[in-house]
């Protein structure tokens, strides 16, 4: 619109010169005219060489007077440049009204702003004293811009999702359960978690997001269970009800190809290993800075870094822990892919040991590999990851050293019968004497639950001994890291196609600890079966219903000579609005 404002103003000021030149020439004298309204008589050459004189221009009679034809341009020059103040004064209004709504939005005109841009504007747009609108509109537009400039045209633009789902569980376990006994008594329940996330873009290359989430909450509940902390009582003090509404992310980034992407804030990050030590899916949100950026020198490696942190106590002293990142992946067009990565944990805030007694600090490494390969055949996936560190101990005692590996071989999907199959193997060693000072187990990123169990993610098939989608509400929380004591298991499933709308897959999955557990000395978890099925209704919404048994192993009875423990069933559902 200010464009073709532009230009029926340049059209009509080529009239009105057309139409002034003809009648100054062919009437004479104008009343009220001097020729000290027309300017200087000297300008400069159109060749750009100098001033030239008046005599070197064609002239023209006003008021008797011989005026040269260049002091006439100059006076056109003026009437031009006053226009195209006009028409930049329109622009910024009405980028300004696309931006926002002024009776709301917009604040009020610094004080004499208004009188200012008015005055101004009466000797070039017809504003006078009579038509004040103009001249205020104007001023609110001018007044209104950012700081930081204008944003560029069609920002800011605004994003908005969510994720909302209620699920029902019903199983023969509670959440975590370190020891299964025999006639275990069962439970069931309702559970609704919502939430929401808002994404505003100010121009190409910066952006805010928001996310908060309402739940976990049981229908008939008035504590809420956001997984990785307890919420604080409301009121505080004797208050049942728990607060459990929490800004799950928010951030800013910046972009450019320059730069890379650099994000601030509360963020969720997950590690290069399949979500096998921390998971931002299963809620590991931590605050800090991350880079990623792709680098030509290394044959586009895409390189990636972090600083986060997971623990911060008084902050008048140093008794916080940090998270520090650094992945490098290639990847072809063909899926093919390799990487790196190194992770480390300064800890002085008891972040890393949550079950250990009081220690003074420590700290923890990660360095492992790992890499794609999508064959003709099978594809095929594999990560191999070495863990070392140690935990100073206070009142004299002997450090805490420990060393572990763990490891992946993943094959598929591929085509087979009448669906997709795929496999999955994992190890990670552990250790069976809780008073070797010197130990072998593999530690994980994440302590999730505070429990020792390790991180919490969705790297399983199966739904009963890790979390899994429909059924991650009640699980028993197995990981790499699994108490210390390590982990071998094998995984199967099998996916497929009901019709347009409805899918289902079926899962196998057997486990054992890499140590024997102390309590009992049995390293057989156990076998367990899954059976699910997913109904998708279109635009975001789907529903999933299955069940799960584990023919449970002595590695979770309560001694030797404790009964064996009782076969574990769950059966879950869940409907669910992603957008």
């Amino acid at each position: 619109m200010a464009g073709r404002l532009r230009q029926l103003a340049m059209i009509v000021w080529l009239a009105g010169v057309i139409g002034w030149g003809s009648l100054t020439t062919a009437a004479g004298p104008r009343a009220g005219v001097r020729a000290d309204d027309i300017g200087p008589t000297t300008v400069v050459s159109a060749s750009g060489s100098g001033p030239v004189s008046a005599a070197g221009a064609t002239d023209s009679s006003v008021g008797g007077r011989d005026v040269p034809l260049a002091q006439l341009m100059q006076r056109i020059r003026r009437q031009q440049e006053q226009l195209t103040e006009q028409a930049a004064r329109i622009e910024n209004l009405e980028r300004a009204l696309r931006h926002a709504d002024l009776s709301t939005v917009l604040p009020e005109p610094p004080p004499g702003a208004t009188a200012g841009l008015r005055a101004a504007n009466a000797s070039s747009s017809g504003c006078g004293q009579d038509a004040p609108a103009c001249g205020e509109a104007v001023a609110v537009a001018q007044a209104s811009r950012p700081q930081g400039g204008e944003p560029p045209d069609g920002f800011p633009r605004f994003d908005i999702g969510g994720q909302y789902r209620v699920m029902f569980n019903a199983a023969n376990f509670d959440f975590h359960e370190a020891v299964i006994g025999a006639g275990q008594p069962s439970q069931s329940f309702f559970n609704q978690r919502f939430r929401t996330w808002l994404t505003v873009r100010t121009s190409e290359h910066v952006e805010g997001y928001l996310q908060t989430e309402i739940g976990h909450v049981g229908f008939g509940d008035d504590l809420e269970f956001p997984k990785a902390f307890v919420g604080p009582r409301f009121p505080a003090g004797a208050g049942l009800d728990r607060v459990g509404i929490e800004l799950r992310r928010g951030y800013i980034t910046y972009t450019s190809e320059e730069l890379g992407r650099w994000r601030v804030g509360i963020q969720g990050w997950s590690d290069s290993f399949d979500d096998t030590l921390a998971s931002a899916a299963w809620d590991f949100n931590v605050g800090g800075l991350s880079w990623l950026a792709t680098v030509p020198e290394l044959a586009d490696m895409q390189l990636s870094a972090g600083a986060f942190v997971l623990f911060e106590g008084d902050i008048r002293q140093a008794d916080d822990a940090i998270l520090w990142t650094l992945d490098g992946d290639w990847r072809d067009d063909r899926g093919n892919g390799l990487g790196w990565s190194v992770y480390a944990i300064t800890d002085h805030g008891g972040y890393s040991y949550p079950t250990a007694a009081a220690y003074d600090k420590s700290w923890d490494v990660w360095m492992g590999l790992r890499g794609t390969w999508q064959t003709a055949a099978v594809p095929l996936h594999v990560f191999g990851i070495f863990n070392f560190g140690a935990r100073k101990e206070l009142g004299g005692l002997p450090d805490f050293r420990h060393h572990g590996f763990a490891a992946k071989l993943a094959l598929g999907p591929v085509p087979f019968w009448f669906g997709r199959l795929r496999f999955q193997t994992l190890y990670s060693t552990g250790e069976g004497d809780p008073n070797d000072r010197t130990s072998s187990e593999f530690r994980t990123v994440a302590q999730s639950f505070r429990d020792n169990f390790g991180a919490q993610g969705y790297w399983s098939y199966v739904q009963i001994t890790s979390p899994n989608a429909p059924g991650d509400v009640n699980d028993l929380g197995v990981s790499l890291q699994n108490r210390g004591l390590g982990l071998f298991t094998a995984q199967a499933a099998f996916d497929y196609s009901l019709g347009p709308h409805l899918s289902a897959v079926m899962a196998v999955g057997w486990l054992n600890a890499a140590a024997r557990n102390p309590a009992n000395g049995s390293r057989e978890m156990g076998t367990e079966l899954v059976k699910m099925f997913t109904y998708d209704f279109g635009g975001g919404l789907t529903a999933d219903v299955g069940a799960a048994v584990l023919f449970t192993g002595d590695f979770y009875g309560a001694s030797p000579a404790a009964s064996r423990p009782d076969v574990l069933w769950e059966a879950f559902s869940r409907v669910q609005l992603e957008f």
